[in-house]
């Protein structure tokens, strides 16, 4: 049996879920950084890089916030191919 290689990507950013939105962000000039306000996090306004929610992305929480980005990102590398 000859081995199989699938070639995929996709980019999962605050720009945008896929590659291609994230592309045509960045021709269009968009940041995905912004400024912070969460006190939470730090009682002081800050610029970072963060995602917004996706509340469409957790609807059952199983997995932490972390995989399920992951599964949504490798769901969408792999519908590029034919597996």
């Amino acid at each position: 049996m000859k081995p199989v290689y699938v070639i995929a990507d996709n980019i999962f950013s605050p720009i945008g879920p896929d590659t291609a939105t994230n592309l045509q962000g960045v021709i269009d000039g968009v940041s995905g950084i912004r400024q912070i306000t969460d006190e939470s996090l730090s009682s002081s306004p800050f610029y970072a890089s963060a995602f917004q929610k996706f509340p469409d992305l957790f609807p059952d929480k199983k997995n932490t916030c972390f995989e399920t980005l992951c599964i949504a990102s490798i769901t969408n590398a792999l519908q590029h191919t034919a597996i």
